[in-house]
Formats: structure tokens, C-alpha cells, sequence
């Protein structure tokens, strides 16, 4: 069975820490354990608009952000960062209204033990939870996260892997409209009765998943991969991969029962699933599905419908071999050779983000042209997935890499910063908020291997947190051989 193993998100919207240093700070910086033994001290004191630091370690804790609009981030990402529920209860909880205002991102998050959600709980509350691993949970519902009551959270670039529960190991949504994108749902166990292995959609949900990887999850009853049912709905499924699950009931990648899903499955991979009653997807007690642009192993003879179903079948489904193999990201990229790539709707709208440097084509990680590649790295939310994979296994992954490091900080007009590249490269500077805009852009053309210098104008920046990225492209390779940069540094109020 293929697994997704250990990567690493060190994305474009999410990798490099840096502070302007223009006009007076509004917002704090409250550093653990500098400022705060603790990470929940810090929060009890932080304000509107604070940033919690939390600098690497493993913080045996069970934290809970009180419905404060602040960020709670890493220094050193979420393979350096972790915070340990010691199997008390929820690791974290979301339950007092936030919004996308607060934001927890960077961390490892393991070892909740709970009925209603093991590493995280969030109830009527719609946080922004970003870069996050979330594995080693457990409970009854929600091993990984459990999101209920209205709750709206978005879920980018999070990894939830090796977790059980009876329902929805990895995810459970229970009346919630949760946004999963840019993610990976991977080697979750749902035990018995066992629905939902990788997610448990549910209770009127409306669940939004782009450009994310359901793989290798189990599930002793339906849903391998991911069960939909109780009148809800995924409001928005594209460019997703459903693999290599495994159910003892039916729909080893997608079980949907008793829901009419309003929008079209499409541009989408399932294969390697398996199940007693369609391996790759199946449809009971009225469900309604369409499916467009698709790679689905087996075409219809692997789709189970029930006698009160109906499985719309729509234009550019395929039946074959999409040729994964282990890349940068995780063990489902495209081969240069697969027959999914420019397979997905040719409508525009769809389109792969284009490579600046060829017209016409698409920007690693898409392939080939602009047309949508099918899978989690096409459309235009491919152009975010930019991170590192460390795998256990497969391929050996490059082994030099480029660094960038700040030279000053806080800094003025000017943000000044030295690289040191392996090879020839176009490079590009890219500086993002800490919304995920990027608010300045520089091409800084071809450069040589070795030490060189680097600047990007940055005058007029309200003081804060961004992120800077260094983005590569070197002559000859095509998608970068290396990936981005990303330096860290911060400033202290």
C-alpha cells in the first residue's frame, strides 16, 4: 500500500518569518517560553492582534485560544513544535466564536485523548488553522479534529495522519462547514462501528476540499477514504486524490448515503481504493452525485448505487493508470508520462497557474500546459503547494537545497538578505502577510551558484509579521530541482 510519510509544509503563504520596522508597533509579540513558561499563559494575556511565539520544543499542554483574535505561530514550523495533550483531553480547543482572526499555525499537535475531537475541538467557532500536523489522537468522535455546531474553520496546509476514532478518525464534521485545502489526510484508522476512516462528513455539513490527498486511511465499516452522510453536502470538490483506502463496508474512497451533493466531483483521482461494495465510490439511501474529469479505477464497474440512487456520469471521465510517484510533496505526483495531466475541464476557469518563465505552461508542481492537471497538484490552487517532503521511503530527495538568511532585522525601507544557491537559478523574491497576499514581488533574474546578496523593496509596510520566500527556478530544470527558500527571523516588540 502506498504511504504518505512525514512531509514537511514549508509553503510560499506560510514559511518565512520577518518584521517591518516602519512607524510604531499596534501588536505584541509575546514570546514562549521568553515571556511565558506557557503557551496558555501567554494567551490568557495576549490582546487584539497580539502573536504568540512559541520557539521549538514540546510543550505538554492542553490549550485553549479563549475566543481571542490573535495568531499562535511557531519560530521553527511544526517538525521543530509540539504541543502534547498528555491524553487528558482535547490537545486544543477552539469554543468561545472565533474567527478566521485567530490563528494557530506551525505545530505538531498529538496525544488528545477525549469523546469529541483528540487533537482538536472546535465548536461554533471558524478559526484559521494553518501549517499544523495534527497526529497520534484519539477519541470517539473526531480522533484528529472534530468541528461541530456551525462551525466554519479553514484548514490550510495541515497534515492529519495516524489517528483513530469509531467516527471520522482524521476529521469528523458534525454540522459544521469546514474549508480543507492544500492538505494531506493520510493513515487514519476508524475503528468499530468504524464510518469514516479519513473524514466523517455529517449531520447537514457543507464541506469545501481543494488540492488535498485522502490516502491510506482504513475503516472497519463504510468510507474508507471519506463518508458523507446525514443530508450534507461538499459544496466544492476538485482537484483532490481519494487512494489507496480501505473499507470493510462499502466505498473504499468516498461513501456517500442519504445526500444530494450539489456540485460535480471533477478534476479528481481515485485509485487503489478498496471496499466489499464499490472500491471506489458508492452511493446509498438516495444519494445523488455527479462526476466529471475524473480518474476512477475500474470506470463505473467500481461505483456501487443503490436502487434509490443516482450517479450522474458526466463528460472526461478516464480509466487509467495516473502513474504516481514519490516527489517533493508526497507519493502522489504526476509521472511526466501519466494521462492526467492537461486531462481535467479545459474551461479556463480551471486552469493550472502558468510558469512566468514559459507562456503557455503550467508552474510546478502542475504539469504540462495551462489545462487542469487531475489530482491535488493542478488548478489554481496548485500554485500554493510549494513545500518540502521528507519521506521514509522511496526515491532519495535532493540532499542540497537553497539558503536564504536575513541580514537585518527589524528592517527599513529596504529588506536585505544573502542566498546561497547549488546551481544556476532565475529567482524570484516573494513577501507575503500573514493573510497569505502577496503584497511584493521581485524577479531577480538569473544568478549564479554560490553566495550572492539579495533586496527587495519593502518601504511603507505597517509593522507586523510576513513571510518571505525565495522561489527558484534553475536553468535546465523544469519544475525547480530545489523548491523555495524560506528564512526566519523576528522582530521583538
Amino acid at each position: 500500500m502506498r504511504r504518505v510519510s512525514g512531509f514537511r509544509m514549508q509553503l510560499t503563504l506560510a514559511g518565512a518569518l520577518l518584521a517591518a520596522a516602519t512607524g510604531p508597533a499596534k501588536a505584541a509579540v509575546l514570546n514562549v517560553p521568553g515571556d511565558y513558561a506557557t503557551i496558555q499563559e501567554a494567551i490568557v494575556e495576549a490582546y487584539y492582534g497580539d502573536t504568540v511565539m512559541v520557539a521549538a520544543g514540546v510543550y505538554s499542554e492542553n490549550i485553549n485560544l479563549l475566543g481571542k483574535p490573535i495568531t499562535v505561530m511557531s519560530e521553527e514550523g511544526a517538525d521543530q513544535t509540539t504541543i502534547d495533550g498528555s491524553a487528558v483531553a482535547s490537545t486544543v480547543t477552539f469554543s468561545s466564536g472565533e474567527t478566521l482572526s485567530t490563528v494557530l499555525q506551525g505545530f505538531t499537535i498529538t496525544n488528545g485523548s477525549t469523546t469529541y475531537g483528540g487533537g482538536i475541538h472546535c465548536t461554533s467557532s471558524s478559526p484559521t488553522i494553518r501549517e499544523v500536523v495534527v497526529t497520534g489522537n484519539q477519541a470517539d468522535y473526531g480522533g484528529g479534529l472534530y468541528l461541530q455546531n456551525a462551525s466554519a474553520p479553514s484548514l490550510e496546509f495541515v497534515e492529519v495522519a495516524g489517528n483513530q476514532a469509531k467516527w471520522g478518525a482524521g476529521i469528523c464534521s458534525w454540522f459544521a462547514s469546514p474549508v480543507l485545502v492544500n492538505s494531506i489526510v493520510s493513515g487514519n484508522s476508524a475503528d468499530s462501528p468504524g464510518i469514516g476512516g479519513g473524514l466523517y462528513v455529517a449531520e447537514s455539513s457543507n464541506l469545501t476540499i481543494t488540492n488535498t490527498i485522502v490516502a491510506s486511511n482504513t475503516s472497519v465499516g463504510d468510507g474508507g477514504g471519506m463518508c458523507v452522510a446525514g443530508g450534507s453536502n461538499l459544496v466544492d470538490s476538485a482537484n483532490n486524490v481519494f487512494a489507496d483506502n480501505a473499507s470493510g463496508g462499502d466505498g473504499g474512497g468516498i461513501a456517500v448515503g442519504g445526500c444530494d451533493l450539489t456540485e460535480t466531483i471533477q478534476n479528481s483521482i481515485l485509485w487503489g481504493n478498496q471496499a466489499s461494495e464499490g472500491a471506489q465510490l458508492s452511493l446509498e439511501f438516495g444519494a445523488t452525485v455527479s462526476v466529471a474529469y475524473c480518474d476512477m479505477e475500474g470506470g463505473q464497474g467500481e461505483v456501487y448505487v443503490s436502487s434509490s440512487s443516482t450517479l450522474n456520469w458526466l463528460e472526461g471521465m478516464i480509466d487509467v493508470d495516473p502513474e504516481f510517484e514519490t516527489g517533493l510533496l508526497s507519493d502522489y505526483h504526476l509521472a511526466a508520462s501519466s494521462l492526467c495531466i492537461d486531462a481535467g475541464n479545459p474551461g479556463t476557469e480551471w486552469n493550472d497557474p502558468e510558469d512566468p518563465a514559459s507562456p503557455g505552461y503550467a508552474l510546478w508542481p502542475a504539469l504540462g500546459t495551462v489545462t487542469n492537471d487531475m489530482g491535488a497538484y493542478g488548478g489554481g490552487g496548485a500554485g500554493l503547494w510549494t513545500g518540502i517532503s521528507e519521506p521514509e521511503g522511496g526515491p532519495p530527495q535532493p540532499q542540497q537545497g537553497i539558503v536564504l538568511m536575513l541580514t537585518g532585522n527589524p528592517f527599513g525601507s529596504v529588506l536585505r538578505a544573502e542566498a546561497v544557491l547549488p546551481v544556476r537559478t532565475r529567482a524570484r523574491l516573494i513577501l507575503f502577510d500573514l493573510a497569505g497576499r502577496a503584497i511584493i514581488l521581485r524577479d531577480c533574474g538569473t544568478i549564479g551558484a554560490g553566495s550572492v546578496g539579495l533586496s527587495l523593496p519593502a518601504g511603507g509596510l505597517c509593522p507586523g509579521v510576513y513571510f518571505l520566500v525565495l522561489l527558484s527556478d534553475p536553468e535546465g530544470g523544469n519544475p525547480p530541482a530545489f523548491g523555495p527558500a524560506c528564512a526566519r527571523c523576528v522582530k521583538l516588540p
